[in-house]
This record gives C-alpha cells, structure tokens and sequence, in this order.
C-alpha cells in the first residue's frame, strides 16, 4: 500500500537533423507505509524503446527519523 507519490512528468520534442524524436520522461518518489522506505522510480520512453530503474532511499541512520516520529507520538 502507498501512502503518497509525488509525480513528475516530463516531455520533450527534438529534431535533430531530418529525424523525428519524440521523448518523455518521468520520475516519482513513493513513500509506503514506513517512515523509514522511500523508493525513487524513474521511467523513459524514448521512440519504441522504454525502460525504468528503481532506486531505493534508505536512511544510513534511522536515528532522526526516530527522533521525529517519537516526538509526532508525544504531542497527541
């Protein structure tokens, strides 16, 4: 379950020469149920040609995440 993506999406034409290229691109940060997981995803689609890569982005320290999430619990 994903708790929020931010999404964005880009998209642009170029013509080098006689050629006809039409290209996009995306990127997203997913945020899923953990304070401590984020995964970068980034997709492109280049003329028929598509690919993605999935970055993982944990925290070497977990320790100011710690530290925030505790101090969320003690104010309520």
């Amino acid at each position: 379950m994903v708790d929020s993506v931010a999404q964005m999406d880009v998209v642009e034409d170029a013509t080098p020469r006689g050629t006809y290229l039409r290209s996009s691109a995306s990127a997203s940060l997913v945020y899923k149920n953990s304070p401590y997981y984020f995964e970068l995803r980034l997709t492109y689609k280049i003329d028929d040609s598509r690919g993605e890569w999935v970055f993982p982005m944990n925290p070497e320290s977990a320790a100011a995440i710690e530290k925030r999430e505790l101090a969320k619990l003690l104010l309520k």
